[in-house]
């Protein structure tokens, strides 16, 4: 690539916390039927694909032009690695903690579990599955019965590998032909593939969005300050729109192409009043935070709803298949303001114990026994992606 932006590009960083954030909502226990059922929310799972788009960019903004030789590429999967792994490993015990606690207390004291055997899509096959982060490549059955979201973890460590073979390709027009047609062949099948790529939905998101984030990235390196004052206003509000009125709940590609437009709005224009809201120094701390907010939420949710059925004892109803205590819209509004309030609390402990202490340990480890096979230049540094 040619000259890159360079700093932190800390906008960014505040999209990714918000998008985590509206992920939890739409995680929330059906406390309050109308409020949940608010299309916004039943939406909001889309964000997963922003994600996706976004991993895409910043890692090939930092290392498409950085990964010369098989040295390089462990050394990249390894930092990747250090990243992810301990949060995923922390999380995945919890919930067989949870889900095992769950059995015992059902077995011993006699307790009723309305939504059936706390280890009911569980075993031992599936936790080694998500212990190797192999749960959701299509090759086994999916499911999540432990720490669902750790999903999309899965699918983007091995598109990592991906993508950092592909930038082994010396030449620039060769390695953005790869982004295309990886990009392409992932879309084509999601649109056209129905039931026969069904096992492989996961993985194919994973590789449509990065890669789309990978070819935005080649754009924004060439283009800077193309767009107008106010294209992240725009950006923002086609995101919005389309969250607030998508009503098939399947997927859809365009969330895709409107996660694209909102990076190059950011990267590619001038600050403007929506940019200074981003920049904010409380929603770049959730940015901070995103990944231990995207792990660590269903456990938070768990022992919300929990504390809910059991100490409060409210009634119960039917919800999307499964048993959930009901309660009033004020008490539901409360219930979601210390689910998430709990959820920022603990993302930060993760942060600032588990996540950014490894991801350094990692890091001190890759410079000292893992050193890059050409001297590293300066990069654009965004969401620490060591």
């Amino acid at each position: 690539m040619s000259a890159q932006p360079t700093g932190k590009i800390e906008e960014l960083e505040s999209i990714r916390g918000i998008a985590a954030l509206l992920v939890v909502l739409f995680h929330m226990p059906i406390w309050y039927a109308p409020l949940h059922d608010i299309r916004f929310v039943l939406n909001s799972y889309y964000m997963v694909d922003l994600f996706f788009v976004l991993s895409g960019f910043v890692m090939n903004l930092n290392y498409g032009n950085r990964l010369h030789s098989g040295r390089d590429l462990a050394r990249f999967q390894f930092l990747r690695l250090g990243r992810l792994y301990p949060v995923h490993l922390l999380f995945l015990l919890l919930a067989v903690l949870t889900a095992a606690s769950s059995w015992i207390a059902a077995s011993a004291l006699g307790l009723h579990i309305p939504n059936g055997s706390a280890f009911k899509d569980a075993s031992f096959a599936t936790f080694f599955e998500q212990l190797l982060l192999i749960h959701s490549l299509g090759f086994f059955k999916i499911a999540h019965p432990f720490n669902g979201p750790s999903w999309s973890i899965s699918v983007e460590f091995y598109t990592y590998l991906v993508f950092g073979i592909v930038c082994l390709l010396s030449h620039y027009v060769l390695r953005l032909c790869a982004f295309v047609v990886l990009m392409g062949g992932a879309l084509v099948l999601l649109s056209l593939g129905g039931a026969d790529i069904a096992s492989f939905s996961e993985i194919l998101q994973c590789l449509a969005g990065y890669f789309l984030g990978c070819m935005v990235a080649a754009f924004a390196a060439r283009r800077p300050h193309v767009l107008p004052r106010g294209s992240t206003f725009v950006a923002l509000a086609a995101m919005t729109v389309f969250l607030c009125t998508r009503k098939n709940p399947q997927f859809d590609i365009a969330i895709f192409f409107l996660s694209a437009l909102l990076i190059v709005a950011v990267v590619c224009s001038r600050d403007d009043f929506a940019k200074r809201i981003l920049g904010h120094k409380s929603l770049k701390f959730l940015g901070l935070i995103s990944y231990s907010i995207y792990m660590s939420h269903t456990f938070v949710l768990w022992v919300c709803n929990q504390f809910v059925r059991v100490v409060l004892r409210r009634p119960e109803a039917i919800a999307e298949g499964i048993s959930t205590p009901q309660l009033s819209l004020a008490g539901a509004l409360l219930w979601h303001a210390i689910a998430l309030a709990g959820t920022i609390l603990l993302s930060a402990l993760v942060f600032n114990y588990v996540e950014d202490p490894f991801r350094l340990k990692s890091k001190e480890f890759a410079r000292r026994f893992m050193t890059p096979s050409r001297r590293l230049g300066p990069v654009a540094v965004v969401q620490n992606p060591e």
